[in-house]
């Protein structure tokens, strides 16, 4: 008998979980473009677009976003992965090209190296 029970529940709970996750992880669509000063990067902002609040409207600046950069010829060159999302609040978007080091800065301490096409978050 228990173990019948067991055949019943362990199935129903993962279908479960993964109806929820589908049904409850954030979906984020573009925002805009912003171009490098030599015109050979691209940085492609998403923001999350099913952000659920009860607040004020100027709680817009603590939506989740991410960044995608993508070479002139619009491929993209480096991306979040699943590990390692880089996610910040789009209130601290501050993009800096650092160009002579390689380096483009999209908030005060996330980065992305050129050379390496590597995430630097924290």
């Amino acid at each position: 008998m228990k173990s019948k029970m067991t055949y019943i529940i362990l199935p129903t709970l993962l279908i479960i979980g993964i109806l929820a996750y589908f049904l409850l992880k954030p979906k984020y669509q573009f925002s805009k473009t912003i171009t490098s000063p030599n015109n050979e990067y691209f940085l492609d902002v998403y923001v999350q677009s099913d952000f659920k609040h009860s607040g004020f409207s100027n709680q817009n600046n603590f939506k989740k976003a991410y960044v995608v950069l993508k070479n002139n010829k619009k491929e993209v060159i480096a991306k979040p992965s699943i590990i390692s999302p880089c996610r910040f609040v789009i209130g601290d978007l501050k993009v800096f090209w650092e160009l002579e080091n390689d380096k483009v800065f999209f908030t005060k301490f996330n980065s992305i190296n050129l050379k390496s096409k590597t995430y630097s978050c924290q």
